[in-house]
Formats: structure tokens, sequence, C-alpha cells
């Protein structure tokens, strides 16, 4: 159950969601049960023996049926955690462990109503060829009924945290996720999946800058560049328009992937346009 952080009992609760994960589990689950006080795995429909291995290494195990919507089962997970931070983990991300003392007492100090309600995690994705990309997340955060997932793909917490602690900046804490994800040609499926996801989003809000966005950079990653570009520019009218737009954390990406897309289309003055419209923004 589910409920605000300072009436939660200190500790960490894990949340995990995952299908069909049976082979990445053995993996990723052993050194997150050793780390928490708890792991609440979310199963959405897995065919093989996911569930079984769940509980045999340890953790708590549930079901919700999937509706093309990543933030509704996390959500479900969330409303299952009973200790007052929750750490959200995917099945192909591996924790690299930090020393349990050192997190649980720096979990302690935070744990007053002045302190900082999330933390930024890194992610190191692994690619194919050996490189591993790194970058921030907002993963670990209070047990809050004010932070819950939004968006049905992409999902993410940062919404809620925003509307309630305004003008808060998040800060890294040395707890560190290998992703294992884009390995093997994982991304390929991944991207489809989401691309599947992310049309329904578009058909539903189509004015959404977020959602435009991300199905264009999708579609430019699965090799459909024409379709892609139209969102991508879509989402960077979208963007032009708001009134907000250096909010916006995608927005160097947006624009980069943007101009390289109508570079590579053969559109150079129109490339050269969005460069020069970005410089009116500053």
């Amino acid at each position: 159950m589910s409920g605000d952080s300072a009436f939660c009992p200190m500790g960490l609760s894990v949340v995990m969601i995952g299908r069909d994960e049976a082979e990445l589990l053995p993996l990723t689950l052993p050194p997150l049960i050793r780390l928490a006080d708890e792991v609440i795995f979310v199963d959405t429909g897995s065919r093989d023996d996911t569930p079984r291995i769940a509980l045999e290494l340890g953790a708590q195990l549930a079901s919700c049926a999937w509706e093309d919507d990543f933030s509704a089962a996390r959500n479900s997970a969330l409303q299952r955690a009973r200790f007052a931070w929750v750490f959200s983990v995917d099945c192909d991300e591996e924790l690299t462990e930090p020393p349990r003392q050192s997190l649980r007492t720096l979990l302690e100090q935070l744990c007053f109503p002045a302190g900082e309600p999330g933390f930024l995690v890194t992610i190191k994705n692994r690619l194919d060829s050996g490189v591993t990309l790194p970058q921030k997340s907002l993963r670990l955060f209070r047990n809050d009924p004010r932070l819950r997932f939004v968006n049905p793909v992409h999902e993410t917490v940062r919404p809620g945290l925003a509307r309630h602690w305004p003008g808060f900046v998040p800060t890294p804490i040395p707890l560190t996720l290998l992703h294992h994800g884009y390995e093997r040609g994982r991304n390929r499926e991944k991207f489809l999946r989401n691309v599947r996801i992310l049309r329904q989003w578009v058909s539903r809000e189509p004015e959404n800058l977020f959602a435009c966005y991300k199905l264009g950079m999708n579609l430019h990653h699965i090799g459909s560049a024409t379709e892609g570009l139209l969102f991508m520019e879509r989402a960077f009218k979208l963007l032009d328009a708001a009134p907000n737009r250096r909010e916006y954390a995608f927005l160097d990406a947006l624009v980069t992937v943007l101009h390289r897309a109508l570079m590579e289309a053969g559109r150079e003055d129109e490339a050269a346009s969005v460069m020069a419209r970005i410089k009116r923004w500053e």
C-alpha cells in the first residue's frame, strides 16, 4: 500500500514490471534483492517462466493486465510499495551494487520533510558495438502519491515532481544500472513496440509535443526516415509555439536530429531555417 514517505517505514522498495523476461531475471534480480527491503515484480502477461523465477529469486509477485500502457503497469507496482523510498528498475538493467550501508545511511539522512523528493541514477546503455552510452534518469524517489508515472511509453514521474516541488532539480546518487536492452538486436524489437504505442498516443493527442517528438525519433531509428521527419517537424512547430520551450529537456536532441534528417533529405534551406529559428529563441 503506497502513501506519503513521511508515514512509510524507512527503507527501499524496488518496483519492476516485465513480461517473458526469464532469461534476464537471474542476472538482474539478485543484486536488487540484496539491496532493497522488498522487490515488487508485476508480471504483465508472461508466457515463459518469468513469474516462477521472480518468486524463487525472492521478489513479491503480482500481475497486471497489459493495456499498451507502461505507466499503468508501473503505477500498479507503486501501489504495492510499502517503504519510504522507491527505486524503479527495468528487467534488463543490472545493478552495479553500491555498499548497502552507504545507501541506507544516505536515505535515512534524507528522510525529513525538507529532504529531496527524488534522485538521478546513472544508466549505462551497452550497445552491440561495445560502446556504452551513459545517461541520468530519475529512478529513485519518495513513496508519495503525488509521484506517479505518466505517458503510455517513455514513462516518467517528472511532471508530478515539477508540479509539487517547483524549481527542484534532482541530483545524482551513487547508483548505476547497466542496461542490456540494446544488445543482440533487442533495440529494434523495442522500437517497433514503442512505435505502435506512440501511434496510438499521437492519434489521441495530436498536439502532444513529447509524443510527436518520441514517435518521430523512434520512426527515425527503425529506418522510416520520411515519416519520422514529419513527426519531428510537427514537434518542432509545437515547440516553437510553446512559451516555456526552454524547459523541455529534449529540446537539443530534437533540434540535432531534425537538422540532420533535413540535411539527409536534401532540404538544406529548411535545415538552416531550423537553426536560425532556435537562435531567435535565445
